[in-house]
């Protein structure tokens, strides 16, 4: 089981922010997330997609899009 040696902050595909630190059961999804090497006191190479029958919940989101682009004046 992987094992952080600090806190982190993890964004889920929903956006929500997630707090792991040490002592705590850290998800696959997260464990993949986490790109900085530095945090690991131990870190499993291949992750269990979710522990405990964790589920993840829905599927593909649309895709987000900022303003609508200004609309330029027929000239």
């Amino acid at each position: 089981m992987s094992q952080l040696n600090t806190y982190v902050h993890v964004q889920d595909e929903k956006n929500v922010t997630h707090i792991f630190g040490p002592g705590d059961q850290v998800p696959g999804w997260a464990v993949r997330a986490i790109t900085n090497p530095a945090v690991w006191a131990h870190r499993d190479e291949d992750p269990d997609p979710e522990p405990d029958g964790a589920v993840a919940e829905g599927g593909p989101q649309p895709v987000r899009r900022g303003r609508k682009p200004a609309v330029k004046a027929a000239a």
